[in-house]
Parts: C-alpha cells; sequence; structure tokens
C-alpha cells in the first residue's frame, strides 16, 4: 500500500515543541476506545476534547504560517508513518488531525481505508472511504491498486479486476496492476488474461 517517505521537519526546537505539545493536548483529550474511530464516528466530544481541537489547530497554524493544508500533508505523513509501522490506531488517529486542517485532503480518506482494512473492520466501512478518496482523487493508480486489494482479500475478484482495469487506464506500466490483474484473472477462470499480464509485469520490472 501507499509508499509514503517517513515525515521530515525542519530542526527547529521551539516548533517541534509547539507540535508535540499540541498532539499530548489532543490525547490527552480523548478517552481511549477499544478502537481509534475514523471521523471519531459514534463518540460525542466533550467540550475539553473540542478545546483540544482548537489547540492542535492554532499550533499548526502556528507551525505552517498560516497553510493548514501543508499541516495537514504533514499529519497525514505521520498518518502513512504509523500505518507503516503497523499501528493503524495511531494511523487512524493522524489522519482524524489532519482533518481538523484539511478535510478535502483525498489521503485522509485513503488512508482510513487501508488502515480499517487492514485492521479488520469490515469491507463495508473499508469502501465508505475509498469511494470518499475516490472522488477527491481520481488520477491516483495506487488509490485504485489498494481498493482492488481489499477487495481481493475479500473475495471479490470481479470488482478488484474492475479497480486494477481503473489503475491501468491511469498508467499503463504500472506493475502492480499488472501483477493484481493476474492474480484475480486466474481466481476468475481466465488463465490466457492473467498469463498476458503476468508476462507484462515481469517485463516491466524483471526480477
Amino acid at each position: 500500500m501507499s509508499p509514503h517517505p517517513a515525515p521530515a521537519y525542519p530542526p527547529r526546537m521551539t516548533l517541534r515543541h509547539l507540535l508535540l505539545t499540541a498532539l499530548l493536548l489532543a490525547s490527552a483529550a480523548t478517552p481511549a476506545p477499544a478502537l481509534e474511530l475514523p471521523l471519531w464516528e459514534e463518540l460525542t466530544k466533550t467540550q475539553k476534547m473540542l478545546d483540544a481541537d482548537r489547540t492542535f489547530v492554532e499550533a499548526m497554524r502556528k507551525i505552517h504560517k498560516g497553510d493548514l493544508k501543508e499541516g495537514a500533508r504533514y499529519s497525514v505523513l505521520q498518518g502513512w508513518d504509523a500505518f507503516e509501522k503497523g499501528n493503524m490506531d495511531i494511523a487512524i488517529r493522524r489522519f482524524n488531525q489532519a482533518w481538523l486542517l484539511d478535510p478535502r485532503n483525498a489521503e485522509i480518506y485513503w488512508g482510513f481505508a487501508v488502515a480499517t482494512h487492514v485492521r479488520g473492520d469490515g469491507l463495508a466501512q473499508t469502501e465508505r472511504w475509498f469511494a470518499r478518496a475516490e472522488e477527491l482523487l481520481s488520477t491516483d493508480p495506487e488509490l485504485f491498486n489498494d481498493h482492488a486489494v481489499a477487495l481481493e482479500d475479500n473475495g471479490e475478484h470481479a470488482r478488484a479486476r474492475t479497480n486494477y482495469e481503473k489503475a491501468l487506464a491511469i498508467d499503463p506500466g504500472n506493475v502492480l496492476a499488472h501483477a493484481g490483474m493476474a492474480r484475480v484473472l486466474t481466481q476468475l477462470g481466465d488463465t490466457a488474461g492473467a498469463d498476458r499480464h503476468a508476462a507484462e509485469a515481469k517485463r516491466l520490472k524483471p526480477e
């Protein structure tokens, strides 16, 4: 899934301290549920939690000189970093914080989708977030690849094929999409098609 680099940040201790303080306030004010909920669904925030949200937003506004979208991108990178380390709850928490800063950042919903999938929240939940991400971002083949993988994992091979085809329509040389097509076509009984895509994946990225 999405190979995002670990977040980097300017080595200014005052800004780092401000950010850490905001993160700690936000974490301390939020009760620790069994699972971190995307967009805090099913959770009624207390006034203390709402105040912590505002503190976080204002801290990020100062850090990023008024550019909350940049702050959201930083929080998204933190989310991907936690995802890659296998901590889905922390990943969702960081994507939630990004949402406070820029709710139209598609990677927030992409992050919710893959984290809830890996966590085992169920395909219906995961697909809600993929749908929202795809509304905002329709040009990244890896988003459709990730959606296809989630469908594959749930035995939805025909629908996975559709998403791999969307990825290939954007990037005909996408190795992961060709490899995915080879897998799902095998499951669907199209051996010739599977062989074609497997050969193309090998041609594009020989071992």
